[in-house]
This record gives C-alpha cells, sequence and structure tokens, in this order.
C-alpha cells in the first residue's frame, strides 16, 4: 500500500476446531500536503487605497480554510512572524487575530497541517505600518 487512498484489510482466522472469527480494518494514506491558509486584514487604514504602507493599528485574520483535497483533513493552523517582531512558529486557532501596534514591516507566514501530518507551502503577508508623522527640524 503506497498510493494514497483508503484500502480495507479483512483479516480471517481459524482454529484446529473449524471455529474463524474475521475483522475488517480500514486504513487511510495520505501524502498531500494540504490548501495553504489565507489572510484577511479586517482593521487598518491606509492614508491611500494604492499605498502599501498603513498609518494605523493593523490586525489580521488568520483563515484555516478546510481544503486538503482527498486528504485526511485540516488539523491545525501555525503562524511565524518575522521583521518588526520574531515570533517563532506558533499554532492558532480558526479565525484567529494577530495585531501590529508599533511601527515597523511584519512578514507573517501561515501554514496548514493536516491529520496525518502534512505540511502546506506557507502563505506569506507582508504588513508594513508607520503611525508617527515626519518631524520638522529647523
Amino acid at each position: 500500500m503506497t498510493k494514497q487512498g483508503t484500502y480495507t484489510i479483512t483479516v480471517t482466522t481459524t482454529d484446529v476446531a473449524g471455529r474463524s472469527s474475521t475483522r475488517i480494518y480500514s486504513i487511510n494514506i495520505d501524502k498531500e500536503k494540504p490548501e495553504p491558509p489565507s489572510f484577511e486584514v479586517i482593521d487598518g487604514t491606509k492614508a491611500k487605497p494604492s499605498n502599501e504602507w498603513y498609518n494605523s493599528n493593523v490586525t489580521v485574520e488568520l483563515l484555516q480554510g478546510t481544503v486538503d483535497q482527498g486528504g485526511s483533513g485540516i488539523s491545525h493552523t501555525t503562524y511565524e512572524i518575522s521583521g518588526k517582531m520574531q515570533i517563532a512558529e506558533t499554532t492558532i486557532s480558526d479565525h484567529g487575530t494577530i495585531s501590529m501596534v508599533q511601527d515597523g514591516i511584519y512578514n507573517i507566514t501561515a501554514y496548514n497541517y493536516d491529520i496525518a501530518g502534512n505540511k502546506s507551502n506557507g502563505t506569506t503577508l507582508t504588513i508594513k505600518t508607520d503611525k508617527t508623522a515626519p518631524q520638522i527640524y529647523n
């Protein structure tokens, strides 16, 4: 059994008196990565919509998703942050939120894991915040 899928194994034993018993086992093999999670900015303001910089605190919702095509199903979602804030890979609940409250550049990468332990490719979102007005010096 090397291919992905569900297999049924039937085992029958018979003793010398001719009595037998049967047990049926179901085995699932999942070798496929699940689809990666997605992000949605649910709070944050830009001076112009086309600008990549936010001039306010930013809150991002991490959407776990449910796609594990032909696989064992999504088990959990993790994220890690590099840049202004450093957070090692951490498990987050479905629809968990992450807030950026300090000026800086944040790179958030998220992964889905399926029940078989397969890890999705990462999805990365970069958030740039600058809430500090420029100063004029004489």
